[in-house]
């Protein structure tokens, strides 16, 4: 996705310019270089919230992805264990967190 030109301030700046009663929606759009369709899904996102609300959540949504990013190194890291393990254990499998005894299966099912 094309990333704006227009910083998350700068926006709420123009939200805060078309709230005054003499500016019209159309004259900021032109002024700005912007679409009317741009400037109300900007009002979707940021409408009613300051500067510093933008900013915090800006870093909201970076720790967000970091965090996102370390979860998906965690489940890499544990299903390459996994792979490890069951190599290591030779003839036993790792089903669903248990070990099962390929061998006691057999035997199990003609005891019976």
């Amino acid at each position: 996705m094309k990333t704006s030109q227009f910083s998350a301030e700068q926006i709420v700046t123009i939200l805060e310019q078309a709230e005054r009663p003499e500016a019209s929606i159309s004259a900021i759009c032109r002024e700005h270089g912007i679409s009317e369709t741009t400037f109300s899904r900007w009002r979707r996102a940021y409408g009613g919230m300051s500067v510093s609300e933008t900013q915090r959540l800006k870093e909201l949504e970076k720790e967000n992805a970091r965090l996102k990013r370390l979860l998906a190194e965690r489940v890499l890291e544990v299903d390459a264990m996994k792979e490890l393990l069951a190599k290591k254990l030779g003839r036993q499998t790792w089903l669903e967190g248990e070990f099962l005894q390929l061998g006691e299966v057999g035997s199990r099912s003609t005891a019976e």
